[in-house]
C-alpha cells in the first residue's frame, strides 16, 4: 500500500472479519539519529501496538498514546522500523452467527475501522 488507510475502507468485504496481526515495515536512513528520541505511531483503531526498530522490540502498547522512546533504537544509516497492529475482536465476532455468546457480544451496528492510520511521526 501506497498510504495507510482503514482497512474497513478498501472493496474486499472478506477483510471485515479479520482479527489477527497486521505488519507494517519500512526503510529510513538517517544520519541524524541524535535529534530523535520518539515515535508516534498515530491512530491505530484502539489495536494492540508494537514497534520494532532493526529486530529489537522497543515496546508493545495496550492503551493510549502509542508513543515509543526511540532513544540510542536507531543506528546511522538505513534502519528498519516495523509496526505491528493487533486488531481488536468486535469485527470477526460479528461473522459468528451461529454462535450464541458471540451474538450477544455483537453490539456494534457498523464494522470498526481496522488498521494503522497514522501519521507516524519520528521526533
Amino acid at each position: 500500500m501506497d498510504k495507510l488507510t482503514d482497512l474497513n475502507s478498501l472493496p474486499f468485504p472478506w477483510l471485515q472479519h479479520f482479527a489477527g496481526t497486521l505488519e507494517y515495515t519500512t526503510r529510513i536512513n538517517n544520519d541524524k539519529i541524535e535529534q530523535h528520541s520518539l515515535l508516534d505511531a498515530g491512530l491505530t483503531h484502539s489495536g494492540i501496538t508494537e514497534l520494532v526498530i532493526n529486530g529489537e522490540t522497543v515496546g508493545i502498547k495496550w492503551y493510549g498514546e502509542r508513543i515509543f522512546d526511540i532513544q540510542d533504537k536507531l543506528h546511522p544509516g538505513e534502519n528498519e522500523i516495523t509496526i505491528k497492529v493487533t486488531t481488536v475482536l468486535s469485527n470477526y465476532v460479528r461473522s459468528l452467527r451461529d454462535n450464541p455468546a458471540a451474538t450477544r457480544w455483537d453490539f456494534a451496528t457498523d464494522f470498526k475501522p481496522m488498521g494503522l492510520i497514522g501519521p507516524v511521526k519520528i521526533y
